[in-house]
């Protein structure tokens, strides 16, 4: 693929120079660079003494060395001086760029306008923030959304966050919003008038219709329910809800395709579409994946204007080239990759599917090339994103059947849904018919998907045991189709698609088969997650500890992706969003909530967190002061010591081949025998007395002042790394500090 296509080469040569300095500190880049300076330094001298293929190999390195050397300067001169500002405080008048939230918090990237330090405008910004946003002058609870203005104070830290140097961001910030404004400005209003014409629009279907709608039509993902976001996550679709290069590629190529129908020119189609490409950019707000897809269709748009044809994939490298001069560490951003590679995969099929059918049969052949070639696609772009989707939490294993029926329906849905919008709002009226066929296609296609993961169907925890081995055949088949001839390409790639399904099949049946023969307990126990997470075989119990937000990727993390329980621990209304953002997150079977004790305030959060369970699909299961609950072949006891939260006084039973782990956290509770002797026991943070139970095994964040007892037993002190895992494993208890 690569051999005729040169210009391909040097920047594919260039952009593994980037990634090497993106991903090595700084004395192993200079080791690198001056070892590959060293190379093309004798390969330049002694020229013509090498043979072509050697010298072909001393130039890619030359072209890896330009890569590396520039993110190194990039790095020097753009972002090694914010350093200085490492640790002080500011007062800031900022635009948002986008938001995020947590249970008890969030965070806005924001870019700076004025700062009181003296902090560059335009400087990029991740502010941190803790509870609800809440404007002064009014006292009420603040919707910030993207273009808005805020007035915060902050305290700034520095990074080395690759991910977040793609987004422009120089410093993260821990800090306080003290006022929060509308924006201004032609494209906000215009953004915010959509929304409302959306709400009006699909004023009579499911809410959740809206907000895809609105996500779809103008990026804005504020009002879009977390669980919804997970429905399609869980499927593969989750890049249908993110403003990218295919919403891009629809709203553009569609107008492309309408005038190339009408017969205007080729040249006055490109320089109309770019215009439309830029118009409709800003319109949905110049973010950083909303920026990369306008480069790479622009890209394409432009060498089209010029020349009569044009070769797709090294119009795809310039695009990739553009986006890494502009800012090298776009290469660190995972929505790039993601867009890159899948792209990739579909263009190296392409002309050998789309080539003409001759000889026998050939209606016969044509027909059923229409048939697959959808599902090909599909398919290679899943297996070219499968590497960069280990990052993840959870890989969809329905990606390519449900690419090939969803995304193609969403297709034609963001075409009726712009000029169905447009229509509405010159008319004022007939809202239901042209909200009919979009508002139908949207409602079903959620509710598809909720049923779809309601079942435990969908996707599986990257986190598994020998990942490897589908990783090595996925790169291996992606080489194969980069590297090889057409004969030898396809035999190569389609043994190792093969073999790529059959290792993630085994890597999933094997980690069935290997966790009936355990029983772990994971604790989390730091200032933002509080858990514990219990499994034995393929049952397993969630306890929530208290902290800033919802710490369920402990599950994934240890391969699981569904939960057979939820035990909150209260009921307040961060409790309630913390349970919320665990629903989106993983398929939850039952919900333990603590009993109602009389308080008016409590019946009503109790009723709201039972609507939203039961919304979720999940049994509701009323608890007072103990569970008792068999996970897989070990015997969980969950005691509460008093009326409050379950963090302020618990201790966790786990039984199993004669073995017993506890937990303890809080106050001590009345009954002595939570106390007596155990072969583990984890002490909690803050726990009234961590010495206080005799065990062969103690877990305990150690503090200066700590006196042990003789029976302390053997010490597993996790303060450095707030997590601690136990397993019984054959009658044997083995205690990790290490999280997975």
């Amino acid at each position: 693929m690569l051999k005729n296509r040169p210009l391909a080469g040097c920047i594919l040569a260039i952009s593994i120079g980037i990634g090497t300095g993106i991903y090595l500190d700084g004395k192993i880049r200079a080791a690198v660079f001056a070892l590959f300076g060293v190379l093309c330094g004798l390969a330049l001298a002694a020229h013509y003494f090498f043979h072509k293929k050697t010298k072909g190999v001393f130039l890619f390195s030359l072209f890896a060395i330009a890569g590396l050397a520039y993110v190194a300067a990039y790095s020097a001169v753009v972002f090694s001086g914010y350093a200085l500002y490492n640790g002080k405080t500011d007062t800031v008048t900022a635009t948002v760029n986008d938001v995020g939230r947590y249970a008890d918090g969030g965070y806005f990237d924001i870019t700076i306008r004025e700062s009181r330090i003296g902090l560059g405008r335009g400087t990029g910004v991740r502010l941190y923030y803790a509870g609800k946003i809440a404007d002064n002058n009014t006292g009420r609870e603040a919707d910030v959304r993207r273009g808005d203005t805020l007035i915060c104070d902050v305290q700034y830290k520095t990074h080395q966050n690759g991910g977040l140097f793609a987004k422009s961001i120089a410093l993260t910030a821990q800090g306080s919003v003290e006022r929060a404004a509308a924006g201004s400005g032609f494209f906000y209003n215009l953004r915010a008038d959509a929304e409302k014409l959306t709400d009006r629009l699909f004023a009579d279907y499911p809410k959740e219709v809206a907000s895809v709608a609105k996500t779809l039509i103008v990026g804005e993902n504020t009002d879009t329910d977390s669980y919804v976001y997970g429905l399609f996550r869980n499927a593969g679709l989750s890049h249908l809800l993110v403003i990218s290069g295919l919403h891009i590629t629809i709203v553009v190529m569609s107008l492309y395709s309408l005038l190339e129908f009408l017969t205007v020119r080729r040249q006055v189609r490109s320089v109309v579409c770019m215009v439309v490409l830029v118009a409709y950019a800003a319109f949905v707000g110049f973010s950083p994946s909303v920026l990369r897809a306008s480069v790479m269709t622009g890209v394409t748009l432009l060498l089209s204007l010029f020349l009569r044809r044009t070769d797709s994939v090294t119009s795809l490298f310039l695009a990739l080239m553009l986006l890494l001069i502009v800012n090298p560490y776009n290469l660190a951003s995972v929505s790039l990759e993601l867009s890159f590679l899948s792209c990739l995969g579909i263009l190296i099929l392409s002309p050998y599917l789309m080539r003409p059918v001759a000889g026998k049969h050939a209606k016969i052949k044509k027909a059923a090339l229409a048939l697959a070639s959808p599902l090909i696609y599909a398919f290679a772009a899943a297996v070219f994103t499968f590497p960069v989707s280990l990052v993840f939490d959870t890989v969809s294993y329905i990606t390519p059947v449900a690419n090939l029926f969803i995304t193609p329906l969403y297709t034609y849905l963001l075409i009726l849904l712009i000029p169905s919008l447009i229509l509405y709002a010159v008319i004022s009226s007939g809202a239901a018919a042209f909200a009919f066929i979009p508002g139908v296609i949207m409602e079903y296609s959620v509710l598809l998907l909720k049923k779809i993961y309601q079942a435990g169907i969908g996707s599986f925890s990257t986190h598994i045991p020998l990942m490897s081995l589908p990783l090595g055949f996925s790169i291996a088949a992606i080489l194969s189709l980069c590297l090889l001839r057409r004969k030898k390409m396809f035999v190569a790639a389609g043994v190792l698609s093969v073999c790529f399904v059959a290792s993630t099949a085994f890597c999933i049946i094997s980690f069935n088969v290997q966790s009936k023969k355990a029983s772990l307990a994971a604790v989390q126990d730091g200032w933002l997650c509080k858990s514990l997470f219990i499994a034995d075989g393929n049952e397993n119990l969630y306890i929530e500890l208290g902290g800033r937000k919802s710490g369920v990727k402990t599950v994934f993390a240890h391969g699981y992706s569904r939960l057979d329980g939820y035990v909150m621990n209260g009921v307040t209304e961060a409790d309630f969003q913390k349970l919320a953002d665990a629903l989106s997150q993983i398929n939850v079977r039952t919900v333990y909530v603590p009993a109602a004790q009389g308080s008016v305030e409590r019946d009503k959060m109790i009723e709201k967190i039972k609507v939203l369970a039961k919304d979720r699909g999940c049994d509701i299961i009323s608890y007072n002061m103990a569970i008792y609950k068999n996970t897989g072949d070990s015997a969980v006891e969950i005691i509460r010591g008093g009326e409050n939260a379950l963090a302020d006084s618990v201790v966790v039973k786990v039984r199993r081949d004669g073995r017993t782990v506890r937990v303890y956290g809080g106050e001590k509770t009345k009954n002595p025998n939570d106390y007596q002797a155990c072969d583990a026991a984890v002490m909690l943070e803050g726990f009234a007395d961590p010495y206080a139970v005799p065990c062969l095994e103690r877990c305990v964040k150690v503090g200066k002042n700590d006196h042990p007892g003789d029976d302390a037993g053997r010490i597993h002190d996790y303060s450095q790394t707030d997590y601690v895992r136990v397993a019984i494993r054959e009658g044997a208890v083995e205690v990790s500090t290490d999280e997975p």
